[in-house]
C-alpha cells in the first residue's frame, strides 16, 4: 500500500470544504501567511464622486469581515 502526503500552502477558500470534511489537515493552523494588502487607487480631487465613493465604503465593509469560506473552519484562529 503506498500512501501519499504532501505539505502545501493553498487559499482557504480553495481548501475550506475539504478541511470541513476532514479530507485536509491544517499542520500550522496558528501561523498564517501575511494579509495583501488591498488598495484604492483613483484620481486626487477635492471631491470623490459618489459611485468611487460607495465602491470603496463596500470593499472596506466587505473585507472587514472573514470571508463565508472561513467560518466554520476547525482549528482556525478567527
Amino acid at each position: 500500500m503506498t500512501s501519499l502526503c504532501e505539505i502545501t500552502v493553498l487559499p482557504r477558500f480553495i481548501v475550506a470544504e475539504a478541511l470541513r470534511r476532514g479530507k485536509l489537515v491544517a499542520l500550522l493552523p496558528n501561523e498564517l501567511p501575511l494579509p495583501d494588502p488591498i488598495y484604492a487607487v483613483f484620481p486626487a480631487t477635492r471631491h470623490v464622486s459618489r459611485k468611487v465613493r460607495l465602491a470603496i465604503d463596500h470593499l472596506v465593509t466587505a473585507c472587514a469581515e472573514p470571508p463565508p469560506w472561513e467560518r466554520d473552519l476547525p482549528d482556525f484562529p478567527p
